[in-house]
């Protein structure tokens, strides 16, 4: 069991490979998350 849960993706959202993403975070279509980014929720 981890500290974080899973965020919420969309398909259609943009996610650098190196930014994180992490705990109670909804991406809808048409987001961007870019190069060295941290989203935390």
């Amino acid at each position: 069991m981890s500290y974080w849960s899973a965020p919420d993706l969309s398909q259609a959202a943009f996610v650098a490979p190196n930014a994180m993403v992490m705990g109670h975070v909804l991406l809808g279509a048409g987001v961007s998350i870019w190069y060295g980014a941290v989203v935390r929720g």
